[in-house]
């Protein structure tokens, strides 16, 4: 049995072509006088939503409509891969155990900076481990991706051929990321690192002058009358001072080369030969010999509460070791009194009529006479 659409196309055809050109070309831009509905007809004689046909006056049957299902939206977790996932965990698991280390530790425990050390050597290795895994695929794989000089020229290069080649370099990836981010942890969250160590003075200290070792030598001489003693003495100076001729030039002129006025300070190296006490047995001052008309004379003391707080923990822990029971160098002071070891720098502004220091300041340790 025939149906209306049958019916209707049967009509169509009967009509002259020139009706039907001109109701296909004008049916493309008609809207629906049923339902008024502006969906295009195509070449169709009737309204698509509806059916309504203008000729027929009456809406024929034009079977379901067809639903478009609207494409739903990727999620979040579709939107990126499963190895970002890890990698951001990662990043933010770190950060959250750097904070927490930053919180729970004082600033001034030590506990702090060894974690900060740690983190730093084990993610520096991380780094390094994955870049250069990275480079040496990157340059046997026969891509010509970088160079061979690119693993420290152009490091860039070398990542980007890691990026390029996931997933298939993800370790190297979570590698070298979670190792940046521990650097970036230990150095700026946990802390805990005195950097300023690399300025700090790590004990090595300048040698007196030759003329006043070679002058302390002279008066270990004189007490020690024994040639092979005296000499065995003199060898070790001359190998301290790096001198092989056991003559000593100089003496205070020597010193006193540089101008001697109250404007401009002159540096002295001195021995320092004991040292007084308080009450309570603590320092109060050290008592120094410097070269007086090439002689090995006392010439002032330095107070104890002007030496830097480091010099002074070293002095008391190094001025015990060297007891001796009568002074190397005659002073008008009753002390403790050392073996001529210590030496020191000193800064003075002129000499008084008895040929002692003015003004004089303490500068710094030298070498020890060993």
């Amino acid at each position: 049995m025939p149906t209306t659409a049958s019916l209707v196309d049967t009509a169509e055809i009967e009509t002259s072509g020139n009706d039907v050109t001109t109701d296909a070309e004008s049916s493309a831009d008609v809207t629906c006088t049923q339902c008024e509905s502006t969906t295009p007809w195509g070449h169709s004689s009737w309204c698509p939503d509806c059916g309504y046909h203008p000729k027929l006056k009456r809406c024929i049957d034009v079977g379901p409509k067809e639903e478009v299902v609207a494409e739903q939206p990727a999620t979040l977790l579709e939107l990126f891969p499963l190895w970002s996932w890890v990698l951001a965990a990662g990043i933010l698991g770190l950060f959250g155990l750097s904070i927490a280390t930053h919180l729970q530790l004082d600033a001034g425990d030590p506990f702090r900076g060894t974690i900060s050390c740690w983190m730093l050597i084990v993610s520096g290795g991380a780094v390094l481990a994955s870049h250069l895994t990275g480079y040496i695929r990157a340059l046997f794989g026969g891509m010509g991706e970088v160079k061979p000089w690119d693993v420290i020229m152009n490091p860039l290069a070398v990542w980007m051929s890691i990026f390029k080649r996931l997933p298939g370099t993800t370790w190297q990836v979570w590698a070298g990321s979670w190792g940046l981010t521990g650097i970036l942890c230990a150095m700026g969250i946990i802390g805990g690192i005195r950097y300023s160590v690399v300025f700090d003075d790590w004990g090595v200290k300048p040698a007196p002058k030759a003329n006043l070792v070679h002058a302390i030598v002279d008066q270990a001489r004189q007490e020690r009358p024994d040639e092979s003693q005296a000499a065995s003495l003199e060898d070790a100076v001359n190998e301290f001072t790096g001198e092989e001729d056991g003559a000593a030039g100089g003496g205070l002129k020597g010193q006193e080369s540089k101008e001697e006025s109250a404007a401009n300070r002159t540096s002295i190296d001195c021995l320092i030969v004991g040292y007084t006490t308080r009450f309570d047995k603590t320092p109060d001052s050290l008592l120094l010999a410097s070269l007086v008309d090439n002689k090995l004379r006392f010439v002032g003391r330095i107070l104890w509460d002007d030496i830097p707080q480091a010099t002074q923990k070293h002095l008391l822990k190094r001025m015990p070791e060297l007891p001796r029971s009568r002074p190397f160098v005659k002073t008008p002071f009753s002390a403790e009194w050392l073996e001529p070891v210590l030496t020191c720098e000193i800064e003075t502004t002129d000499w008084n009529s008895q040929r002692k220091l003015r003004e004089e300041r303490f500068v710094k340790l030298l070498s020890e006479l060993n």
